[in-house]
């Protein structure tokens, strides 16, 4: 399968995504096809990584389910977490959270992490093209 190359200069990340996947211009950095999808975002967040992973994993709209798995991960040398759902299938949504080296200061906001949700189907390929520079 083709893939196309998201890069963000500004926010230092890299990754892959299928090329059949369509930037939804309703959503911010929202990429969707019929077989997935992919949408990330950048944070300002004081809190340790693991609060956050918590706060994400219990959003009112539970996009996770009822009690989702965090587990801890190594994403491209950086502190990760992955949320998943307690009974996965390939279209559920996971959650990626990345806590930056040395957080980015852009306008003056300072970003501690990147946070990223794509469908189970999809959580692999995207994670093993993630590139943090």
């Amino acid at each position: 399968m083709e893939k196309t190359k998201y890069e963000d200069e500004k926010y230092g990340i890299s990754f892959l995504y299928p090329s059949n996947w369509k930037k939804d211009e309703k959503y911010t950095n929202l990429f969707i096809g019929d077989d997935g999808f992919v949408q990330i975002l950048f944070m300002s967040y004081e809190g340790d990584i693991d609060s956050l992973a918590v706060l994400d994993s219990q959003h009112p709209t539970k996009p996770y389910g009822d009690n989702p798995i965090i587990l801890k991960t190594n994403i491209d040398g950086l502190e990760g977490r992955v949320i998943i759902p307690k009974e996965v299938e390939e279209n559920d949504q996971v959650g990626i959270i990345i806590k930056y080296l040395n957080p980015i200061v852009i306008n003056d906001m300072i970003y501690q992490y990147i946070i990223m949700w794509t469908n189970y189907k999809n959580l692999n390929d995207i994670l093993k093209t993630i590139v943090i520079f």
